[in-house]
C-alpha cells in the first residue's frame, strides 16, 4: 500500500518539475535541468513505466559587436540603419535564431533604443508603419521584403524614428573591399563658360587630356602634377549651375574585384545666404593611389544615396 502511494505521487512530481522548468526558463531563473525530463506513469499491473518528455528550450541570444559581424557568422539577410538619432551609438547586436536586434544607447547610456528584425509570416503582405506608446516609450513596427521590423525607445522624437526607418539598407558582403586613400589636387567654382562643362560628367584623365585640362584651367590647377603608373587622376564635374554656392566632392574611394567606386556628394547653396547670381561650373580633381599588383578595370561613380551614375572603363596600361 505504501509503495502504491509513492508511485501515485511520482507522476505529479514529474508534471510539477516540467512546469517549474518552463516557468524558470520564461523568468530567466537558472535551473540545471537537462533537455529532457523523465515522467513516471502507472504501467500494467501497477508497475511504473518511465516516459521521456522532450522540452524545446528557446535558443540563447548570441552576442556580436555589430551587424556586419552577425552577417558574417549567420550568412543571412541583415538590414542596417544609415542614420541614428543624435547622441546614440551601437552597443552590441544579438541574435536568437532568425531574429536579430541591435541595442543602441545615448551618450549618457541612460536610454536604450532597440531595433529588431525577424522573418515575417510566409506570404504575408507588407504592413504599413504602426505606432504605439507606453509611458514615455514610443514603438514603431512595420514589415517589408519578407521581414518584420520593430523600433522602440523612450524620449526619441517620431521624426528620428522615421529617419532611422528610411535609412535602412540591406547589408552587403563587403569582403575584399579596400578603402583607397585619395588626395584633392584641384577644385574650383569656375565662372567662365568657355572653361566649364554644361552637364554633369566624370573624367579619367590620360596624360594628354590632363595637359589639355591644365592648359584650360591654368590658374586653378598645378601644371607640374602628372599621374604616375600607380595613380589615377579622376575629375568630377557638377555641370552648369545658376549661382555660386554649389560644389561637388568625393567622399570615399573603395576598390573591389578590379573596380574602383567613387562616392560623391553635390552641395547646394545654403538657405538665407547671399550668393552671386551667375553661371558657375564646380569641379574637383582627385588623385587615387592604386595598390601594387591590383589592376583596375573601371571606375564607378555613386551618389551618397547609393545610386550609380556612371561607370567608366580604364584604358589598358593606364
Amino acid at each position: 500500500m505504501k509503495k502504491r502511494w509513492v508511485y501515485g505521487l511520482l507522476p505529479v512530481a514529474g508534471v510539477l518539475a516540467l512546469q517549474f522548468a518552463l516557468y524558470s526558463e520564461a523568468k530567466g531563473v537558472k535551473v540545471d535541468f537537462e533537455q529532457s525530463v523523465r515522467v513516471v506513469e502507472g504501467g500494467a499491473a501497477g508497475i511504473p513505466a518511465k516516459k521521456t518528455v522532450r522540452i524545446k528550450l528557446p535558443d540563447k541570444w548570441e552576442r556580436y559587436s555589430d551587424f556586419e559581424a552577425l552577417k558574417h557568422a549567420k550568412q543571412a539577410e541583415v538590414y542596417v540603419p544609415g542614420e541614428l538619432p543624435a547622441g546614440y551609438r551601437l552597443q552590441y547586436v544579438e541574435a536568437q535564431g532568425a531574429t536579430f536586434r541591435g541595442i543602441y544607447t545615448n551618450e549618457n547610456e541612460t536610454q536604450t533604443l532597440l531595433f529588431s528584425q525577424s522573418p515575417a509570416e510566409r506570404d504575408a503582405p507588407d504592413r504599413e508603419s504602426e505606432w504605439s506608446r507606453r509611458g514615455n516609450e514610443t514603438k514603431l513596427t512595420w514589415s517589408s521584403a519578407g521581414h518584420r521590423f520593430e523600433l522602440s525607445a523612450p524620449g526619441v522624437e517620431r521624426q528620428d524614428f522615421i529617419r532611422f526607418q528610411n535609412s535602412l539598407r540591406l547589408l552587403r558582403n563587403m569582403s575584399g573591399v579596400m578603402t583607397l586613400p585619395f588626395e584633392v589636387i584641384a577644385e574650383a567654382n569656375l565662372t567662365d563658360a568657355s572653361r566649364g562643362q554644361k552637364d554633369r560628367s566624370f573624367t579619367l584623365f590620360t596624360p594628354q587630356t590632363w595637359k589639355e585640362f591644365v592648359r584650360k584651367q591654368r590658374d586653378k590647377v598645378e601644371e607640374k602634377r602628372e599621374a604616375a603608373k600607380d595613380e589615377l587622376l579622376i575629375g568630377l564635374f557638377a555641370g552648369e549651375k545658376g549661382s555660386s554656392g554649389y560644389s561637388i566632392a568625393a567622399s570615399s574611394v573603395t576598390m573591389q574585384d578590379g573596380r574602383i567606386t567613387v562616392m560623391f556628394h553635390e552641395l547646394q547653396p545654403l538657405p538665407d545666404m547671399d550668393y552671386l547670381t551667375v553661371l558657375t561650373y564646380p569641379f574637383q580633381v582627385i588623385k587615387v593611389d592604386i595598390p601594387s599588383g591590383y589592376p583596375v578595370s573601371s571606375v564607378q561613380f555613386v551618389t551618397g544615396n547609393g545610386e550609380a551614375i556612371a561607370n567608366l572603363a580604364v584604358p589598358p596600361n593606364e
